[in-house]
């Protein structure tokens, strides 16, 4: 609220300041006000079309309210004005592999954009899971097993079922399935005690308990 206060005050001494209009979005955002978050994305955008912040900022309220056609190209946007950006990059390359509608779904393209976020960024270890989920999903399953366990290492368990899925189908793919079948257990285990409304997460686990043959809850 703070913040949001501090924010109109700053857009009320100088109503183009870009900046104040992505942060006052950010703000609303939090508090989960997409609507109003969006329309301030777009005048942060209208006012300096170049803040690749707002645009991927917008691309993100609009995933959350399921306009996939319309993020996708917020996020292009913002790469094209950074290509550096290690956020914008993570952040497509996330949808283009784990999105529920697989018609938007590219892991080559997914692949290419999560190594250009690791590249910018080594040590993210959510970035490196972005990475070997769409080696997965483009059927390169060693790949994405490294990739996963580099995730894994550089995280040290935090977010231990989002690797450990696509570890597990990994696993089951390459013929290894008693390691697959362990990992599916672990990642059951790791949910239940720390997300166990997580719907990306419920997701995946639906996906690897059909792979696995496993008659799951």
């Amino acid at each position: 609220d703070e913040a949001i206060a501090g924010y109109k005050e700053a857009i009320e001494l100088d109503p183009k300041l870009a900046s104040a209009h992505n942060g006052l979005g950010v703000a609303l955002h939090g508090q989960r006000k997409l609507d109003e978050a969006i329309t301030c994305y777009r005048k942060a955008i209208e006012f300096d079309p170049k803040l690749a912040a707002a645009h991927i900022n917008l691309g993100s309220a609009l995933r959350g309210q399921g306009k996939l056609n319309e993020a996708i190209p917020c996020w292009r946007k913002a790469i094209e004005l950074d290509p550096k950006n290690a956020g914008a990059c993570n952040e497509l390359a996330w949808l283009l592999a784990t999105c529920p509608d697989p018609k938007f779904r590219d892991p080559k393209q997914a692949i290419e954009l999560a190594k250009n976020a690791v590249q910018q960024a080594p040590t993210r270890g959510d970035f490196w899971n972005t990475l070997g989920i769409a080696h997965y999903r483009a059927g390169e399953w060693k790949d994405g097993m490294d990739s996963l366990k580099n995730s894994e290492e550089l995280l040290q368990g935090q977010v231990f079922a989002f690797n450990g899925f696509f570890l597990a189908m990994a696993h089951w793919q390459l013929g290894e399935k008693d390691d697959a079948h362990k990992r599916y257990d672990q990642s059951v285990q790791w949910m239940e005690k720390n997300k166990p409304q997580d719907d990306e997460l419920k997701r995946f686990r639906e996906e690897a308990a059909e792979l696995l043959g496993v008659k799951d809850k």
